[in-house]
């Protein structure tokens, strides 16, 4: 999922190559067939700079610049490859993604033609390794210095990289393990939430690649030590950056964390596992494995409207409202892929 620059549309990926395009102003729904087989859409962004333009890859390898209005503009395969991840620079610079084969690939936003390459590398002597191993889920461009990215996978590390450098890896971070758009960058700090029980959502120093905080609410359920995290994001609605959301499996609810207070302040059952978020402002969204998304509104000042004007299911705690919108504001996709 992923919401425009203006907030006003919502971009849902489906498991069978359809994109649905949600506009909440219009009120208007309709579904893109990106394609004639079963080639799930593993990742949506939109253009930086042309706000009905958006960049779609799945996991046949393609990726495409498409519009809103369903035409598909240029479209390139990445042979052998499955397209897990992309990000675009603030600027309209360049496009970077990453997959199955473990190599990171720039592209040049507007041509898409590749202009640089990390490859992928294999166990050095010492037990260091250049680039990544192992399958890569998550890239995550700096959002207002846009020579820095983010990187991680299964191969229990996130790099850091500088595209002005020789070989641009300038740091790694060993332990987390990433199974989803699971990394953000707030100025210097970085959220990680790995795809495991313990130690699943941390926050590091951006320029030593220090552990800040392990992130272990105080009032989650005493049964569970933690989720199984697929996406992790600061809350965009938060100006004093004390917010974070999440979701995963086994936690049975997606949840908005103070980092200062340490504690869930709100959360929105979900009993199938959230697989991913986006944030505009103070509106949030996240879809499941259930085949649900949903569009809500947070307030740290009580109830707010919600996106659709109704303030129906909401939940109040210590102050803090999580209004769960219905009608227009949930979007219920018919293919349960998603």
């Amino acid at each position: 999922t992923v919401f425009s620059i203006d907030g006003s549309v919502v971009l849902i990926g489906l498991g069978n190559g359809e994109i649905q395009i949600s506009d909440k102003k219009k009120k208007l729904t309709k579904i893109v067939d990106s394609s004639i087989t079963d080639d799930t859409i593993t990742c949506l962004k939109f253009h930086p700079t042309k706000q009905d333009y958006f960049y779609s890859g799945n996991i046949m390898g393609k990726i495409s610049l498409n519009d809103l209005q369903g035409e598909t503009k240029i479209e390139v395969i990445e042979p052998n490859n499955e397209i897990n991840t992309l990000d675009v620079g603030p600027l309209g610079s360049m496009l970077i993604t990453a997959g199955k084969d473990a190599c990171i690939r720039m592209y040049d936003q507007e041509t898409m033609q590749v202009i640089n390459t990390y490859e992928s590398a294999g166990p050095e002597p010492n037990g260091r390794t250049a680039g990544h191993t192992m399958r890569l889920y998550c890239v995550k461009i700096h959002p207002s210095e846009c020579s820095l990215f983010l990187s991680g996978g299964w191969d229990g590390r996130v790099n850091i990289w500088d595209i002005r450098t020789p070989s641009g890896l300038i740091r790694t971070i060993h332990g987390p393990f990433v199974n989803g758009d699971s990394i953000d960058i707030r100025d210097r700090k970085m959220l990680v939430g790995s795809n495991r029980d313990i130690n699943n959502l941390q926050l590091f120093d951006l320029g030593s690649g220090l552990l800040m905080q392990n992130i272990v609410p105080s009032n989650r359920k005493a049964s569970l030590d933690g989720d199984e995290l697929y996406t992790a994001k600061f809350f965009s609605g938060d100006p004093s950056d004390d917010l974070i959301v999440c979701g995963g499996a086994g936690y049975g609810a997606f949840k908005v964390i103070s980092l200062k207070e340490v504690m869930i302040v709100a959360a929105f059952e979900e009993n199938a596992p959230v697989i991913t978020s986006c944030c505009f402002e103070d509106e949030i969204c996240f879809g499941s494995k259930s085949g649900n998304c949903y569009i809500v509104k947070y307030s740290t000042g009580g109830i707010e409207e919600s996106v659709d004007g109704k303030s129906n299911g909401s939940e109040e705690k210590d102050g803090n409202v999580l209004d769960i919108s219905d009608g227009d504001s949930k979007i219920t996709v018919e293919n349960e892929n998603l």
